[in-house]
């Protein structure tokens, strides 16, 4: 691997790990200032904050596809599709347990994007890709 294909392999990691740290603060900033808020309209936008920088991370994603050479695009596209599978059916497994009572699980939404993005890294890495 060359020398420029191993730098934009960093720049675009550390650019990804930078969007997803501003997601984190974003979240628990909302979380935190969600109790000390009555007006719907700042509840609402509070809510909605956290959705801007997962936004760039798609964008930044993007790009770094982008500049993957085509076995690298071809792990990566196989990798996210088989996530994508496994996601759905553990969504689904995980709503039939909850509808009949088996388990309990809070806010479900909030944790099906992590979730893909961590099956999707595992699934990549398997398939013998660079996350």
């Amino acid at each position: 691997m060359s020398q420029r294909i191993k730098n934009a392999k960093r720049r675009h990691a550390v650019r990804l790990m930078a969007v997803m740290l501003v997601y984190l603060a974003m979240v628990f900033a909302a979380a935190r200032l969600e109790d000390l808020v009555t007006s719907k309209l700042i509840l609402t936008l509070l809510a909605l904050a956290p959705a801007a920088p997962m936004g760039l991370a798609c964008y930044v994603y993007l790009r770094g596809h982008q500049q993957m050479d085509e076995r690298e695009q071809s792990i990566n596209a196989n990798a996210a599709g088989l996530a994508l599978m496994i996601s759905v059916i553990a969504a689904t497994i995980a709503g039939f347990l909850q509808s009949f009572g088996v388990v309990v699980i809070e806010d479900a939404m909030l944790w099906f994007a992590s979730f893909l993005i961590l099956v999707w890294g595992g699934v990549r890495l398997f398939m013998g890709g660079d996350c």
